[in-house]
């Protein structure tokens, strides 16, 4: 773990390059019944999900403590881990987004469940509608995870002109309950550029250590020493567990083919895929997504 004590960004100063590296993307958004997978289900993940409750009721678990949600209130799903429950034929307004530092610190720490009475908060419901209304608009076939849907230029670019208002809304809200920005320290800029250089190779193609360390400026010990001291991890375990949470995205969110999904991480045997993927999750590929369905 990063050695660094967590402070919250509202007493301390940051530069414009420091917020200019966060990592910010929708991950998708939309409005009525829940799936009928989700309906009562355990789900990990450490994005975030808000969810705005328009009929029905919902039932969130995390740590043993349970979160009851009516309509016209929102709750701030916490992370990693919760146990939902949507009863009957209940409909919601979600919102899934990353909003996370270089490294994959949150923005934002959620341990717990918070709820919101929407009245109390319009702008939230405002710009979600908005993210919502838009989606509809430029993806009518598709629907779902929005990493993997089609996507041209200018539909990209229009999403991410929206984003910033349903963060600000969402950021503005967590205030409000008394939730701010916290940052766990401010990394060497080396590092930071290595980091760049690494969450930015195509995971289709081979690993690269030369590369990120050419980009980075320093030599393979300094820099695996200043990366674990900032990240808690060596370069190659962070892009290791990059690669992890892709193959878990593609397994639970598209229809590719096990062989497809190996190809689009860089293995050359999907059968190489299989074993890299049951040593961290003690199931095969296929096992993991059947589970997680």
């Amino acid at each position: 773990m990063p050695m660094h004590a967590a402070a919250p960004i509202r007493n301390r100063h940051l530069r414009f390059r420091d917020w200019a590296a966060l990592r910010a993307s929708l991950l998708w958004a939309y409005e009525g019944e829940t799936q009928q997978q989700a309906r009562n289900s355990t789900a990990t993940s450490m994005d975030t999900s808000v969810w705005l409750v328009r009929t029905g009721r919902v039932s969130v678990t995390t740590d043993g403590v349970t979160t009851e949600v009516l309509p016209g209130q929102w709750v701030f799903v916490a992370s990693p881990t919760r146990h939902q429950v949507f009863h009957g034929r209940t409909e919601i307004l979600s919102v899934h987004f990353r909003l996370t530092w270089p490294g994959g610190e949150q923005v934002i720490d959620r341990p717990r469940n918070l709820v919101l009475n929407s009245a109390e908060f319009p702008g939230l419901e405002k710009a979600g509608t908005a993210v919502v209304r838009r989606l509809a608009r430029l993806f009518p076939v598709e629907h779902g995870f929005l990493p993997g849907i089609p996507c041209s230029l200018d539909a990209y670019l229009q999403v991410q002109n929206m984003l910033p208002m349903w963060l600000r809304a969402y950021l503005s809200a967590m205030a409000h309950l008394g939730h701010h920005p916290r940052r766990i320290g401010l990394a060497d800029d080396r590092v930071l550029q290595g980091l760049a250089a690494i969450e930015g190779h195509p995971m289709s193609l081979p690993f690269s250590e030369k590369a990120i360390l050419a980009q980075a400026g320093l030599a393979r010990s300094q820099f695996d020493a200043l990366f674990i001291r900032e990240f808690g991890v060596t370069p190659r375990r962070y892009y290791d567990n990059l690669r992890h949470a892709e193959a878990r995205e593609l397994l639970r969110h598209t229809s590719l083919s096990i062989k497809e999904i190996a190809i689009a991480l860089a293995f050359r045997h999907a059968s190489h895929f299989t074993m890299w993927f049951r040593a961290r999750h003690q199931l095969t590929p296929a096992e993991w997504r059947h589970s997680v369905q």
